[in-house]
């Protein structure tokens, strides 16, 4: 194995790792809203086990586009 495929293997298995870290954290923090604060929806079961999580995924790229172009 070249050293550079050594390197991209453990960079993805770190990534994957910490991933894996961040959603059990979640899990054992408490699940977020169960309806989205901008358009009223109910968010999907596997997004509202993510801590914090008050938007469906829709509202929430919108508002982080919205975000990113006013904060550039």
């Amino acid at each position: 194995m070249r050293p550079e495929d050594w390197a991209q293997e453990m960079e993805l298995r770190e990534r994957e790792a910490g991933i894996a870290e961040k959603q059990l954290q979640a899990l054992r923090s408490g699940p977020g809203y169960s309806h989205c604060k901008d358009c009223g929806e109910e968010i999907e079961k596997e997004r509202r086990a993510i801590k914090g999580v008050k938007r469906c995924i829709f509202c929430q790229e919108r508002y982080e586009r919205d975000f990113n172009r006013c904060h550039r």
